[in-house]
């Protein structure tokens, strides 16, 4: 895992994945949650909204992964804590693709 994290193929491949991956969740978010898809305008904003929402869970990710192949090539230990659990959940919700459900629920609530 020697600069895995700066060669080329790798940061290529990762990102291509999340793309099509963040992509996919978008398109079949309605499948996935079993509603209703909204018509004109709303529906791209769902689009929008849900492919950003499972980007933002590959890049966190991103720097989930990057720190800890960081830490582990430099022999240092990783200081694990309450921020890095906080982030892998969001990394997860995001990817899954229930991370813009989540900030959704949430905001009908305030």
């Amino acid at each position: 895992m020697e600069n895995l994290f700066s060669s080329c193929w790798f940061i290529c491949v990762f990102w291509g994945i999340a793309l099509v991956a963040s992509w996919l969740c978008s398109y079949f978010a309605f499948d996935m949650h079993h509603c209703t898809k909204p018509k004109g305008v709303s529906l791209i904003h769902q689009y929008i909204f849900n492919f950003l929402g499972a980007l933002l869970g590959w890049i966190l990710l991103w720097i989930v992964l990057s720190s800890l192949v960081g830490a582990i090539q430099n022999y240092s230990s990783t200081n694990f804590n309450i921020n890095d659990i906080i982030l892998i959940l969001f990394a997860f919700l995001g990817i899954t693709g229930y991370l813009p459900a989540k900030l959704m629920k949430m905001s009908l609530h305030l």
